[in-house]
């Protein structure tokens, strides 16, 4: 697998790992994430876990930290709270 796909790859997998986490409860609310111990906790290298963090960000999970890292919001955005308690139907 060519280094960029591997690097989107596990970039994916991280995002989607780290939302479930946070949406689940597991990662509560101001909790900070270091990007090292998340890539050692993950088994991926730093650079995929920096953009999934990013991403988490621009979603509204994740906020930067004044002192580095990455800090889960307290507050979720509205979007994700009303997917999360709609029932599905089909």
């Amino acid at each position: 697998m060519p280094a960029n796909t591997a690097t989107q790859s596990h970039t994916l997998r991280a995002v989607i790992e780290l939302r479930q986490r946070i949406l689940s409860g597991e990662l509560a609310g101001g909790t900070r994430l270091l990007e090292v111990a998340m890539a050692e906790e993950l088994e991926i290298s730093r650079t995929p876990v920096r953009e999934a963090m990013s991403r988490l960000a621009e979603e509204g999970l994740l906020e930067r930290s004044k002192g580095g890292g990455f800090l889960v919001r307290s507050s979720k955005p509205r979007a994700i709270s009303i997917m999360r308690t709609t029932p599905k139907r089909g």
